[in-house]
């Protein structure tokens, strides 16, 4: 089944939240370095990833509160927004990735991720789109990106295929393939804190 695309309306509020993110970042972020500085304990294993995590969930929580898109816990600790137009049931996953040095992107994911299977129990069809935040070297918000998520590579971990990037907010993206990939402390398939995976290269 081909995916709709969401509306001018779905995105700019879906804009909105991403430079909220933004700005909670530029006002907030330096402090995963003091809590990373005051206790050597939180620089080590998936500490200050986890920080991140945290800002950026209570980031979008705030801002999807504030504007009344449906936001909401899945499969442990992932979150996701949700959009239901007309018949289309549109969910989120909130993901971070990291542009490699061929400007491509790429996420790893786990295979048991209910984002590589197709849900079709509900009473409207089911869209799974990734909702994308990357990370400067200077710890702030560069991208904010969604993608439909059109499939998936097995592997351990394995990694998700997704249509095109559509950019969000105030920046776009610098080019490249259509994958995302966690850089830091997290275990492979897990950089979100849960067991439900994130999105991956375009094969195109």
């Amino acid at each position: 089944m081909s995916m709709s695309s969401p509306s001018e309306l779905e995105l700019r509020r879906l804009g909105q939240i991403a430079d909220d993110l933004r700005e909670t970042f530029s006002e907030r972020a330096h402090r995963i370095d003091v809590a990373v500085g005051v206790d050597p304990y939180f620089g080590t294993g998936g500490s200050p990833s986890a920080l991140r995590r945290e800002l950026v969930n209570g980031a979008v929580t705030r801002s999807a509160s504030a504007i009344g898109f449906d936001f909401r816990s899945v499969c442990g600790s992932g979150k996701e927004l949700r959009s239901l137009t007309g018949n289309v049931d549109r969910r989120y996953r909130i993901r971070r990735g990291a542009r490699r040095a061929d400007s491509s992107l790429h996420v790893k994911v786990n295979t048991e991720s209910a984002l590589t299977h197709v849900d079709d129990e509900g009473l409207f069809p089911v869209e799974q789109w990734a909702f994308v935040w990357t990370v400067s070297s200077e710890n702030q918000i560069e991208e904010v990106i969604i993608a439909e998520v059109t499939g998936h590579v097995a592997g351990k971990p394995g990694f998700l295929m997704f249509g095109a990037l559509i950019p969000l907010g105030e920046h776009r993206p610098i080019g490249g393939s259509n994958s995302f990939e966690p850089v830091d402390e997290d275990l492979p398939g897990f950089d979100d804190g849960d067991a439900d995976g994130g999105f991956g290269q375009n094969p195109f």
